[in-house]
């Protein structure tokens, strides 16, 4: 408090007023900076000394009486020099994208040192003797990730909705980094946790994405392919060549009749709405032969499919 009456600044101590108030001047005069120390530095410069007084005592930690007090007095237009709305830890304090450029350039320069680091290893290999030599396992909970999820939502909100062009390029950057140390590809037992995942992400989501999400896709890749030159890359197609041969090679040499039946009902659907883009064009002799050698050993496969379920 001011020595004219006029308070401008709300806190909770559980020690007594004088040492309370000693605490700050310490701050104050140590050069501390922020707000309240520079406020009070102010009032020292002038041969000022502020004054301490209690309000009340309540039971408990008294964070929420603090953070009602707080707003009372800024609600009546007071200028208190709180950085925070009041309760424990940083409520309501929002820095400046100067002060955290400042904050990110002192953190980097940072360097640990040499016995910092022996000593944060021995700590870890510590751990990792008490839960199994690995982290493998320890998972966030539920009420953390959605804390997670809410931090994610908000920061991709205040970009626009997606990732910026720059964090995607990092994020690239790093993947091949990742990827460049573990021999250019992902170690199977992660691919297999991967494939667990989406499976169970689809099991739970009815097997096939929304109308909303295949719209988003479709859009995203057409703007890809126009951005390519209206098509894509020999590199690419041949890529999806060798993975649709791979697929069908598992499955047996031909699509299941389920997987078959759709892409006939999605045709007549497009049809109907569509014209014919095919009609008045004719396949090369080369592409005609090609063609015909696939269904002959499509034929071929399912008549001695059929052969070996009737002898068997």
């Amino acid at each position: 408090m001011e020595s004219n009456g006029r308070i401008r600044y709300i806190g909770k101590t559980i020690d007594s007023l004088s040492r309370r108030f000693q605490g700050h001047l310490i701050n104050a005069r140590s050069g501390k900076r922020n707000h309240r120390c520079n406020w009070m530095r102010s009032l020292l410069k002038q041969g000022i000394t502020p004054s301490i007084i209690q309000i009340g005592e309540v039971e408990g930690d008294g964070c929420r009486e603090e953070i009602a007090w707080i707003k009372y007095f800024r609600d009546e237009g007071v200028d208190l020099v709180n950085a925070t709305d009041g309760g424990e830890g940083t409520l309501g304090f929002s820095p400046s994208i100067k002060t955290r450029k400042k904050m990110s350039l002192t953190r980097k320069r940072q360097l640990r040192s040499l016995k910092l680091r022996k000593k944060i290893g021995k700590a870890s290999r510590k751990w990792q003797a008490i839960n199994g030599g690995t982290r493998k396992g320890s998972h966030p909970s539920l009420a953390t990730r959605l804390k997670m999820s809410d931090g994610h939502k908000r920061w991709l909100k205040a970009h626009g909705g997606h990732i910026p062009i720059e964090t995607r390029r990092k994020m690239k950057k790093g993947i091949k980094k990742m990827l460049a140390k573990l021999g250019g590809h992902l170690p199977e037992e992660r691919q297999k946790q991967i494939k667990e995942t989406t499976k169970n992400w689809w099991a739970e989501h009815g097997g096939h994405h929304s109308l909303k999400t295949r719209d988003k896709m479709s859009n995203s890749r057409n703007k890809w392919i126009a951005k390519h030159g209206g098509h894509l890359s020999k590199k690419t197609c041949k890529r999806m060549q060798e993975a649709c041969i791979k697929k069908w090679a598992a499955q047996g040499g031909h699509l299941p009749e389920v997987t078959c039946g759709k892409i006939r009902n999605t045709l007549k659907e497009w049809y109907k709405n569509h014209t014919n883009p095919f009609k008045g064009r004719h396949h090369s002799e080369k592409a005609l032969k090609k063609m015909g050698a696939a269904s002959k050993e499509a034929w071929r496969i399912r008549k001695l499919k059929s052969a070996e379920a009737a002898h068997g």
